[in-house]
């Protein structure tokens, strides 16, 4: 055999093994692979905030700042700048009268809330939320987990914020669903069960089927088409025509009928 025939039969290897690839991944990745795959994104990306925040409650310095942040107008703007775009927020209360706030979107009671660490629903969602007191002074922060409202629209979704996981797999399950798994605190604290979204699909397993499939057609295609010139270079102009339209128009009609393509993706 020729190189370049070793050529093409090396291309038609690729893609052929590409897409039984495709395919086995397709029907070997379990709801629940994918769920502890998504679920450790999150878990990963919340202890992240958990610890920002930590750092905040634990430095004597900070706790300074903290307390200042009603009367220095630059250390204010320093926090908010750098922490509610990640959804970290902070309340400050002065002898249980709020003293400075840095987003209007939650305004509990001081008092309703516990010290130390708690997973609660407030208004317009669910929160990640920390108290502590010190002397006259209580600090309440608030990592936003999912916003909750009572109207939903193009604008007002209720889903977990892209500022804590950014892909729509998945939703914080209540305790009558099934295949869920759950998210803990840093200190190993159960916070929420999550499961997964009518959206699992997209998600880093599907990336790689589509790319295994567009390698596999591309490289099938390519033996195809160097097949059909080799024909054509040997004088067999009409056979070169039929195999490549045939293989072309086969892959499209195929689909069109039985959606093999499109149903790896839904």
């Amino acid at each position: 055999m020729s190189i370049g025939g070793k050529i093409r039969f090396l291309l038609l290897l690729l893609g052929i093994c590409c897409i039984i690839t495709a395919l086995s991944l397709n029907s070997s990745i379990t709801q629940t692979d994918l769920l502890l795959h998504e679920a450790a994104d999150l878990q990963k990306s919340l202890s992240a905030k958990e610890r920002l925040v930590e750092d905040y409650l634990s430095d004597p310095q900070k706790i300074a700042d903290l307390k200042n942040y009603s009367k220095d107008e630059k250390l204010a703007l320093k926090f908010i700048e750098t922490n509610r775009s990640q959804g970290i927020n902070v309340l400050v209360f002065k002898n249980k009268q709020l003293d400075f706030w840095s987003s209007a979107r939650v305004n509990p009671s001081v008092d309703r809330l516990k010290e130390g660490r708690s997973f609660r629903f407030l208004a317009n969602g669910w929160y990640d939320v920390f108290k502590k007191t010190v002397d006259n002074y209580t600090f309440v922060f608030f990592i936003t987990v999912k916003t909750q409202f009572s109207i939903e629209n193009q604008f007002l979704q209720n889903k977990i914020v892209p500022e804590l996981f950014p892909r729509n797999s998945l939703e914080i399950a209540s305790f009558t669903d099934k295949n869920v798994t759950e998210i803990f605190s840093v200190k190993k604290e159960f916070l929420f069960p999550v499961k997964l979204s009518d959206e699992y699909s997209r998600n880093i397993y599907t990336n790689i089927q589509i790319w295994l499939w567009v390698i596999g057609l591309f490289s099938i295609s390519l033996f195809v088409n160097s097949y059909c010139s080799w024909l054509a270079r040997k004088g067999f102009l009409l056979s070169a025509t039929l195999i490549i339209a045939v293989f072309f128009i086969g892959i499209r009609l195929s689909d069109l009928q039985f959606f093999w393509f499109n149903h790896q993706f839904n």
